[in-house]
């Protein structure tokens, strides 16, 4: 499909672009299923949540990983929009996986939740991405986590990741952009940090995160370093800063779309031991030679990228 023109009103041009990505995968109703491991015999368990709009693409993440047969659970929240056959679509491509719903309401994990008020209130609002927060760390299966976007795929062999589900590798990883961060920072995101270190830092280890743009789409993680306390701080410092800061450009880190991500980054700031930052190999962005790429939104719609994930979904 050719794309969409730029006189479209927004709302016509999105449908289009998800209509151009979905054609660009539609081989993978061909594709070869790829079993989850079962929870108890797993090294770890992948957590992601979807929207109707990406299950396609959450197919084809998922697959391009699992083709590399790593003994992984998958546990896939989605977010109130799918149907039953889009349930039914990805199950047949990843048979054994579990489901959450967008809302659990597992007494044990709402009694969690009770000490966490600013991660609750999030939780029973509208904000989706906090199940990516909340539910790997609160309700996973396996002490270690991967966390993946759908919007993502492995086009070459991770073989970090893998040295790291086989046992080899303790630390914990977390994807990050390669932007100029002494150009591309303001000076009013990096004051702001210096405050939120020092308050968060008060729940774990002094603030030693290396990446400003830290990126919430690949991270992977033993859920018993994550301190709540610390993402439930950041929550309650964040409704204190100025309207100013919560937007703009400074809104990438302390907006209203972001609260997960800056909470995982606060966690990870504060964890013991360092979290290490992934290598260019695992790359944000498009662009070939990378063995992962997160693509975001603005990547996906262009031709060059629909052509590669149409190539891959050949392949699988």
């Amino acid at each position: 499909m050719i794309a969409a023109p730029k006189w479209l009103p927004y709302g016509l041009r999105s449908k289009w672009d998800t209509a151009r990505i979905n054609a660009a995968v539609t081989d993978l109703r061909h594709a070869t299923s790829r079993a989850a491991t079962p929870p108890e015999s797993a090294a770890a368990e992948i957590h992601m949540l979807v929207c109707k709009r990406d299950v396609r693409l959450a197919g084809l993440s998922l697959l391009s990983l699992f083709r590399y047969e790593l003994p992984l659970a998958v546990t896939i929240t989605e977010d109130g929009s799918l149907s039953a056959n889009d349930r039914a679509w990805l199950d047949r491509l990843i048979p054994g996986a579990r489901w959450l719903s967008r809302r659990v309401e597992d007494p044990t994990f709402q009694q969690i939740l009770q000490s966490y008020p600013r991660l609750a209130e999030l939780y029973a609002g509208d904000y989706h991405p906090i199940c990516k927060l909340l539910h790997p760390i609160c309700l996973g299966h396996n002490e270690r986590v991967i966390v993946l976007d759908p919007d993502t795929v492995f086009f070459q062999y991770p073989k970090l990741l893998s040295e790291w589900v086989a046992g080899f590798d303790s630390r914990d990883y977390y994807l990050h952009d390669h932007q100029d961060e002494a150009t591309a920072v303001p000076e009013s995101v990096r004051t702001a940090f210096v405050q939120l270190a020092d308050i968060t830092s008060r729940y774990g280890q002094p603030w030693s995160l290396e990446y400003y743009f830290f990126n919430s789409g690949l991270l992977w993680y033993r859920r018993n370093r994550m301190n709540l306390h610390v993402a439930e701080a950041y929550l309650t410092w964040r409704l204190e800063q100025t309207h100013a800061l919560r937007s703009g450009k400074s809104a990438i880190w302390f907006g209203d779309w972001t609260p997960e991500q800056t909470g995982y980054m606060a966690m990870f700031a504060t964890a013991d031991p360092t979290p290490a930052p992934l290598p260019e190999e695992y790359w944000l962005g498009g662009g070939n030679g990378h063995a992962f790429n997160h693509f975001l939104r603005h990547y996906l719609i262009q031709s060059e990228t629909q052509q590669r994930i149409h190539q891959l979904a050949k392949t699988l």
